[in-house]
């Protein structure tokens, strides 16, 4: 026999009483019912039944007929918790209250209201829906507080959340028994678009309170496709023996987006994460390996952290210390994952500082003893000396891989007919290896020299060596490419520049520098990113010293401080420049085959380099595009966390609210304006909090077209692009707040950005 029923359900009390006898999985607590007309009618009489059915305290709750036809009514009435069940005067006003509730919206008095036991050794309570808000993947999305409060999620306070995989079956874990406790009511509701108010004991007991059915949600495919492949992934972790992050060291989500196409994610791969990465900071004194940096399960890319870990220490520190070291960054990482997006700053010591020494005594409660840490700082004293020392050699090696890289460059575009396939296709196969060992090597170098810089300023603060006024005034005296546009655009408005020489010279940059659909500067039109430039942004500063100098060297700190970071930007902005030559010429082949962008994208590196000449090009390059569009269609459906210490992890993916970085020490109010590409209508950006979700060197424009209050990133750490850009113009920022702080802020009007208290805030 069916036991199931058709929507809508009359109130909530009616679904209760229909679900409360059939549920195995779960409980619903024992109610009494009564309308208002019969409160009113007989008032001392419900109130003597209450004290009778129930002892200690109760919770009063609307069961409004309005309430649960449309979810957007969902929690506009009236419950009063912790109620005294004795108490005739306490039962008389919390039911006086929600009759109120009900009288505001001028509804009759054959409204409900009914009564049951308070909750009080509550472990997890929430809301969870059948679906995932949006998009119908195979999850249940749960919005839970973990404090023991029934209702700070239904009253907007609580703000984490989850994802739950439909067949996740685990009987150790209370995620599991929501499950299928969320299952088993869907089944007997016939329906897998619900909205269910629950809690979870400390026992492990799983109440029910409410289900409601969103009439106006239409779920999709079941995903089982996509479950199978999720199955998989995390057998396929289990081999890997790693943590992965999407947000650690050379941060994927940063630059090529959470879930980039398959040609994004195999160019980083092959111009960066494949070896480049570790060629450059092995020949300044770090350890080599021949792992590769980068993974993607589904279409979510993710730096192993465990490499990463071996990868930044010093080479000259031994086996056995290195491998304490590693089993110690894993134990830190696994009891605080919101640090896997500050691995260099936080966790792994990979340079020496002003707070080194100090910082060092922390391993001696994790077994490392006063041998093991003196051969630690003395490791990375010396490897950071010579790095510092030998920094003008390093340097002026590394720009002459960019001369060889620009003379390729100009070759090949002189060399090729970019008309013609196969000369098309000779260029990238050309180029591409000489932007990688040209210019991704020197960079990776750079890169390191200048997060060496950031770790130096960051302690002197931390050590109070240097005020934040000083520092901010410090990072504001180092000029940069990005200064140099902003100089560059005051002078083409001063009819100083002509815009063929800005052209250029910055018309490769693109807001997502390895994404084929984004358009360069070039292609967008220079006019339109800066018509409404004003030059507020760039007042000049005067060079100011930090008075310190490296301890018991005579080491010139200031100057590599400053040329590191400048050089740093530099190289990134010269091989990008070669980057985008190599999707221009990807644009050329995909025109000349008939193939848009956004298909062409679905391809990879690999791929268009094995394409054979001649004939027969065309069907090869479309059939691996199809193929990889269907893969990343299913792919689509998984949902992954930014950190995948376990198994479980893809099966119960909870979202932490991060800590963003922090730059200046300033607060700033206003309006949001959010950006995801080059404006083509010429967007004002002056005055405004801008957010981005990347901090891409792609959007260096908004530092030119106007001047803007603030800055706010999903993704990025301390020592990315856009920090460096918020420093160097004294532009408060909350660089890489993560996507529960993001969230909130692009559903603002206005924020308060205050980087001296560290917080973000709302503004109504």
């Amino acid at each position: 026999m069916d036991m199931r029923r058709s929507f809508p359900f009359h109130n909530k009390i009616e679904m209760l009483l229909f679900l409360k006898d059939k549920l195995k999985m779960s409980k619903i607590l024992d109610l009494f019912s009564f309308s208002v007309r019969d409160y009113k009618d007989n008032l001392e009489n419900i109130l003597t039944n209450i004290s009778l059915v129930f002892d200690g305290e109760i919770i009063i709750r609307s069961a409004a007929s309005t309430e649960d036809q449309h979810s957007t009514n969902a929690g506009h009435f009236v419950s009063v918790q912790h109620v005294d069940s004795q108490d005739m005067s306490s039962v008389k006003k919390g039911i006086n209250k929600v009759i109120l509730s009900y009288e505001n919206d001028s509804l009759p008095d054959s409204e409900l209201i009914f009564i049951q036991k308070q909750l009080t050794d509550v472990f997890i309570a929430g809301v969870a829906f059948s679906f995932v808000p949006n998009n119908p993947k195979p999850y249940f999305f749960i919005n839970y507080d973990d404090s023991g409060s029934t209702d700070s999620v239904t009253s907007g306070k609580s703000k984490k959340y989850m994802y739950i995989a439909r067949d996740f079956v685990d009987s150790y874990c209370w995620e599991s028994k929501l499950c299928s406790a969320l299952l088993e009511i869907e089944n007997h509701c016939g329906k897998n678009n619900l909205d269910i108010e629950f809690a979870v004991t400390k026992t492990g007991t799983i109440y029910i309170f409410q289900v409601r059915c969103l009439i106006t949600i239409s779920l999709g495919s079941d995903g089982k496709e996509s479950i199978y492949r999720k199955n998989e992934l995390s057998l396929r972790f289990k081999t890997i023996n790693d943590l992965l992050s999407d947000m650690a060291f050379w941060n994927p989500s940063e630059i090529i987006g959470e879930f980039p196409h398959p040609l994004d994610y195999s160019l980083y791969n092959y111009l960066v994460t494949e070896h480049a990465w570790n060629e450059g900071i092995s020949d300044i004194g770090y350890r080599s390996t021949t792992e590769k940096l980068m993974v993607k399960f589904g279409n979510k890319p993710y730096i192993k952290l465990k490499t990463v870990f071996q990868a930044l220490t010093p080479a000259s520190i031994g086996y056995e210390l290195r491998e304490k070291l590693l089993e110690y960054y894993c134990h830190v990482i696994l009891n605080n994952k919101n640090l896997h997006d500050k691995i260099e700053f936080e966790v792994v010591y990979n340079c020496y500082n002003f707070s080194t020494k100090k910082k060092l005594n922390d391993l001696r409660n994790y077994g490392f003893v006063d041998k093991d840490i003196l051969q630690i700082s003395d490791a990375l004293y010396q490897n950071t000396k010579s790095i510092i020392e030998q920094y003008d050699a390093i340097l002026s090696k590394d720009l002459q891989c960019l001369i060889i890289l620009e003379r390729t460059y100009d070759k090949c575009k002189m060399k090729y007919c970019l008309d013609k396939v196969d000369d098309i296709l000779d260029a990238i196969v050309e180029i591409m290896p000489i932007i990688r060992d040209y210019g991704v090597v020197p960079f990776a170098r750079q890169a390191r020299c200048a997060f060496i810089a950031r770790s130096l300023c960051l302690s002197m603060l931390d050590e109070c060596l240097v005020d934040a006024d000083t520092m901010d005034l410090f990072m504001r005296s180092i000029k940069t490419v990005t200064s140099e546009l902003q100089e560059d655009v005051i002078g083409y408005h001063n009819g100083k520049v002509d815009m063929e020489y800005i052209q250029n010279k910055y018309g490769h940059l693109r807001s997502h520098s390895y994404d084929i659909t984004s358009p360069t500067y070039n292609q967008i039109g220079f006019s339109e990113v800066f018509n409404c430039f004003n030059n507020k942004n760039s007042s000049k500063v005067c060079e100011t010293q930090i008075n310190t100098c490296f301890p018991e060297t005579d080491i010139n700190l200031t100057k590599f401080i400053k040329t590191s970071f400048a050089q740093r930007e530099y190289f990134k902005f010269i091989f990008t420049k070669s980057l985008s030559f190599v999707l221009d010429l990807i644009s050329n082949l995909a025109k000349h085959l008939g193939i848009s962008k956004e298909e062409i994208s679905y391809s990879t590196i690999e791929q268009i380099l094995e394409l054979p000449f001649g004939h027969g090009i065309k069907k090869s390059l479309v059939e691996e595009i199809e193929k990889n569009m269907q893969d990343y269609e299913i792919n689509s459906l998984i949902i992954l966390p930014p950190i995948i210490v376990k198994s479980k992890d893809f099966n119960v993916i909870k979202i932490n609210e991060s800590t963003p970085n922090y730059i200046t020490n300033h607060i700033a109010e206003g309006e949001i304006l959010l950006i995801d590409s080059l404006p083509c209508d010429g967007l004002d950006v002056s005055g405004k909090i801008v957010v981005i979700q990347y901090a891409d060197p792609g959007y260096d424009w908004i530092f030119a077209a106007g001047s803007i209050t603030g800055l706010i990133t999903q993704y990025g750490g301390m020592a990315s692009h856009m920090a460096i850009r918020c420093m160097e113009f004294d532009i408060p920022a909350a660089i890489g707040c993560g996507e529960i702080i993001f969230n909130q802020v692009i559903h603002s009007q206005r924020v308060v950005l205050d980087c001296s208290a560290k917080k973000v805030v709302s503004v109504q």
